[in-house]
């Protein structure tokens, strides 16, 4: 398993946790967000279930307070591609987050608040959820293809 360079907000260490984006080893497939104090044993314990070798692509230091509400806020600026639980399809916004973190550029006071349906993503994910993903996804092609949403 591979280690990605950590992006550092300049906090006091002692109470730092990350916010991880995980992947395949080989750069395929889709990309867990996830929040750690020790994101090496978590990539230890995810490679263990996975058939694949992955590996950290990405890594934010954040304050073990805070942690979980940025992490909810990733998977709420993601909704519209997610797969499963903390999983989600690479799409081009992840992508970009990843590079932008890797980079040292990434801002987080630009991540969304989190809705309802983004603190329980454990198991199914209900009609409003995929009611609003559904929405995010067609939002999104829009803007991507703006000659084809005049039709």
């Amino acid at each position: 398993p591979r280690m990605a360079p950590v992006c550092r907000t300049g906090r006091g260490r002692r109470s730092m946790s990350v916010v991880y984006f995980m992947r395949r080893a080989d750069g395929v497939g889709p990309v867990k967000v996830g929040f750690s104090s020790s994101p090496k044993k978590r990539l230890q314990t995810c490679a263990c279930w996975s058939p694949y070798p992955l590996s950290i692509i990405a890594l934010i230091e954040v304050d073990k307070k805070t942690g979980r509400y940025i992490e909810r806020q990733f998977h709420e600026r993601y909704l519209g591609w997610r797969l499963h639980s903390e999983w989600h399809e690479p799409c081009s916004l992840i992508l970009s987050d990843v590079a932008s973190i890797s980079a040292g550029m990434f801002d987080l006071t630009g991540l969304p608040t989190p809705s309802a349906g983004v603190h329980a993503l454990r198991g199914n994910i209900g009609e409003d959820v995929a009611a609003r993903r559904r929405a995010i996804r067609e939002a999104a092609w829009i803007a991507a293809h703006p000659e084809g949403s005049a039709a």
